[in-house]
C-alpha cells in the first residue's frame, strides 16, 4: 500500500535519539557527533511531502518517491546518510555525490525508513493486494 504523506521528523531531542539507538541493537550507543548528524538528517526531512510504502520489515514506512519540490532536501538527507563512518560511501566527498546524483548514478541500497510517528498520512494511493 502506498500513501501520500508529510514527514514529521523534526525537533527530536538527543535523548530521544540515544534511547532509540539503544533499543535498536544494531546501532548501539551514539556519540555526540552521531547525534548531531542524525538531528540534521531528521530536521532536513521535516515537513516534506512524499510517497511512502508500508515497511517490509517491522512497522513504519519506507520512502518510495518525492516531487521536484522536495528533491534538494531529499538529496541533502541522502548525503547526510552517506557520512556514516560504517556504511557511508561518500564520506566528505560531496563533489562525487553531487555528480552521481545529477547523472542518476547514485544508488543507496539502504533507502529511508521512518517510524509511524514520523509520518502523517494524507491519503492512500493504492490498495493492498490480498
Amino acid at each position: 500500500m502506498f500513501y501520500e504523506a508529510i514527514l514529521k521528523t523534526g525537533n527530536k531531542t538527543s535523548e530521544q535519539l540515544r534511547e532509540k539507538a539503544l533499543q535498536e541493537s544494531w546501532i548501539g550507543e551514539l556519540t555526540n557527533k552521531d547525534v548531531k548528524e542524525m538531528m540534521e538528517y531528521y530536521n532536513t526531512l521535516d515537513g516534506l511531502k512524499v510517497i511512502v510504502g508500508e515497511a517490509v520489515f517491522g512497522e513504519g514506512y519506507t520512502l518510495i518517491a518525492w516531487g521536484d519540490e522536495a528533491d534538494e532536501k531529499i538529496k541533502e538527507a541522502f548525503y547526510l546518510m552517506e557520512q556514516d563512518g560504517y556504511f557511508g560511501a561518500y564520506i566528505d566527498d560531496r563533489e562525487r555525490f553531487e555528480r552521481d546524483w545529477e547523472s542518476k548514478d547514485y544508488d543507496n541500497n539502504a533507502g529511508m525508513n521512518f517510524d509511524k510517528d514520523d509520518v502523517e498520512i494524507i491519503s492512500a494511493l493504492g490498495k493492498k493486494d490480498s
